[in-house]
């Protein structure tokens, strides 16, 4: 026998609502959050080219659907339901380690 606990789906839910709630976590800081590091994203030199040849002008249905991801995952919203490594992979051959760096620092 092990001593691990193992909760629900819906108890682990409930334990991210929580915390979520408690760190004053909602979907306006998630959408304010999205917003403001893309808007970053845009204007970077290293990024911004690699979003926009991906999306175009078009980045409203590419915020709603990082919204959603990240909704679900600081919230337990369970929004969203894509695949996020295949896209990424597609473009394997035009990003490197240093766009990842530059992607972690407009984050921090």
């Amino acid at each position: 026998m092990t001593d691990t606990i193992r909760r629900s789906g819906e108890e682990r839910q409930a334990s991210i609502q929580h915390t979520a709630a408690a760190l004053g976590i909602d979907e306006a800081l998630v959408s304010e959050l999205v917003d403001t590091f893309y808007a970053r994203v845009r204007e970077d030199d290293l990024l911004g080219p690699i979003f926009q040849s991906a999306l175009g002008e078009d980045w409203d249905p590419h915020l709603a659907k990082l919204k959603d991801f990240w909704s679900a995952i600081a919230l337990g919203t369970r929004r969203y339901n894509g695949r996020p490594m295949p896209a990424h992979l597609r473009l394997s051959d035009r990003i490197s380690e240093a766009h990842f760096g530059r992607w972690l620092g407009l984050f921090r």
